[in-house]
């Protein structure tokens, strides 16, 4: 932080003295770095990472890992991350698995601070493993084998088992399967790592007449799935029981797909809703099926067009039956771009036929993921080769409910340093911020993972290099109009307030003071003043204290 940022020459001496004081007194604690920071960087490559909230503020990731000391092609390791940026397992990760395997692991949260990483099916089996909050993996050394075949298993996904016996629910790509054409599986291990189905898994679709390949599936609620997969006769779905047994004719959503990963979420309602990207230049789609398999968005042979050209579709569902979809699109002919769309629980567009802009910068932005962002918004992530085909990058960018962007135009970087960063994940801090993470070769010799913590303004939030201070977020949306708000995580338990001054350094709002848990929290003030009236336009300044606590942030507002 700069106090000249915050303090002009023709303000009263009293605001420099109040700014200035406050700023310089918390200043030297931190040390965020705006390129993001290791999460591990151990000799030899770390790829491919995945993350998922831990349920305090923090998140779980997951990398393959192909340190020198573990087995051929790499094993899985994970790591978790306070609010505060701070790892609380061992250095350099905890290993989940010993046999070597080239595949990269996919995760969900356990719903109390640990997580299950599923792994493998390439050169070994594929296999689950479940770490808990304290980093202590609890199925073996190797995690618990999901099938008694042999054959390759690939394009690994996995879900939760929510109203079943507790675990999680795997499912694959069958490389070998009837007719020597790709099938799809899956699997169910309860909480002590038993599977539930069938030994060598059971199918969701298998046939000898088509390949099927990238599936995706979402918790029914009931300890069962919905699934949804490619292949060479377009987008399918499936729901299975507890019990893993088929519960739909095979549902068509699509007679066209292309070889990329669809999306999948719960509707809210006891169904699903489904996104994929057609063949060659049919753009990306969307549906939302019913708990009986019955399509319910027209028209019902295709799904709702989001898109004439995009692929790489993800989605984040709104509990009411519809969601906010983002995709890569090559909509100018030279280069690709990101788009967003909005739909109602009724699959009608909700923002222009053409979707949002995210970002239209030059040269090409790939791989964007999406997450909530504590309201009815997203944030995404993405990585950006607008610094050179070579110097791959990491932005982010925020859009309200109405598709708008909230942040930098273009989004804002998160990593920039030399050499490409790829590969970016998310996951929600549940104080309207998120943490990227993400594959990181600055180092020019082996690939690392990094993260970065941003909060809901956009800004790097500070993550101090000891783990024993407090940090806070700039305010959001900046300027404002009606309320603005501060994301503040707090390293232990203390009493903290919020008072707003003006530029002449008059306290003009004072919200008390409250005993604050460790942790992510939000501050909110409406544009009041402490006699009712409201606030001009104008410059303010926030300050959050406590005892040995007071920052501050600048924030405009505009009537």
């Amino acid at each position: 932080m700069n106090p000249v940022r915050f303090v002009r020459s023709n303000r009263s001496p009293i605001l420099v003295a109040i700014v200035t004081a406050l700023l310089a007194a918390h200043t030297a604690a931190f040390g965020a770095d705006p390129n993001g920071f290791p999460v591990c960087t151990a000799a030899g490559d770390q790829m491919l990472p995945v993350v998922v909230p831990d349920g305090t503020g923090g998140v779980i990731i997951a990398w393959l890992d192909r340190r020198p000391t573990v087995a051929a092609d790499g094993v899985c390791f994970a790591q978790r991350v306070n609010a505060q940026g701070v790892p609380q397992w061992a250095a350099g990760g905890v290993q989940l698995s010993t046999s070597g395997d080239v595949n990269p692991p996919v995760i969900v949260a356990d719903g109390a601070g640990g997580a299950y990483v599923a792994f493998g099916g390439d050169a070994s089996r594929a296999r689950v493993q479940w770490v808990n909050a304290s980093g202590v993996i609890q199925w073996g050394a190797d995690g618990s084998s999901l099938t008694t075949a042999s054959s390759a298993k690939r394009d690994l996904a996995i879900a939760r088992d929510v109203g079943g016996a507790g675990g999680a629910i795997v499912g694959w790509r069958e490389v070998n399967g009837l007719g020597g054409l790709s099938d799809i599986y899956a699997q169910k291990v309860n909480a002590a790592g038993a599977i539930q189905w069938a030994g060598d898994g059971t199918p969701v679709i298998a046939t000898n007449m088509n390949s099927e390949t990238l599936p995706a599936l979402a918790s029914d609620g009931g300890g069962g799935a919905f699934f949804i997969w490619l292949g060479s006769n377009g987008a399918r779905a499936q729901r299975l029981n507890s019990a893993g047994a088929t519960q739909w004719n095979t549902t068509p959503l699509s007679g066209a797909s292309n070889n990329r990963v669809p999306a999948i979420a719960p509707d809210g309602a006891g169904g699903m809703v489904a996104a994929w990207a057609g063949g060659g230049t049919l753009g990306t789609f969307a549906q939302r099926v019913d708990a009986s398999g019955n399509k319910l968005w027209n028209p019902p042979n295709t799904g709702v067009q989001l898109s004439t050209g995009g692929n790489q579709i993800t989605m984040i569902p709104d509990g009411v039956g519809g969601g906010i979809f983002v995709w890569q699109e090559n909509r100018v002919g030279t280069n690709f771009n990101l788009y967003a769309q909005k739909l109602n629980g009724s699959g009608a567009l909700q923002w222009l036929a053409t979707g949002a802009e995210v970002c239209v910068a030059p040269a090409e932005q790939f791989g964007p993921m999406i997450v909530p962002d504590g309201g009815t918004g997203a944030i995404i992530t993405w990585y950006d080769l607008r610094s050179g085909m070579t110097a791959a990058d990491i932005y982010a960018q925020r859009i309200d409910a109405a598709g708008a962007s909230q942040w930098t135009t273009d989004g804002n970087p998160l990593c920039v340093v030399a050499n490409p960063q790829e590969f970016p994940t998310i996951a929600s801090d549940a104080a309207g911020g998120a943490f990227v993470v993400w594959e990181d070769f600055r180092s020019g010799s082996n690939e690392d993972i990094y993260a970065s913590h941003i909060g809901p303004g956009g800004a790097v939030l500070d993550v101090p290099s000891d783990g024993g201070e407090p940090s806070i977020s700039g305010p959001w949306p900046h300027p404002f109009t009606d309320q603005v708000q501060l994301a503040l995580v707090l390293p232990g338990a203390m009493p903290v307030g919020l008072d707003v001054f003006d530029v002449n350094g008059r306290r003009v709002r004072s919200l008390g003071s409250r005993a604050l848990e460790a942790g992510p929290h939000r501050f909110t003030w409406d544009g009041r003043l402490d006699d009712g009236g409201s606030a001009k336009s104008g410059i303010y300044f926030l300050r959050v204290s406590g005892p040995g606590l007071s920052l501050i942030r600048s924030v405009v507002r505009l009537r």
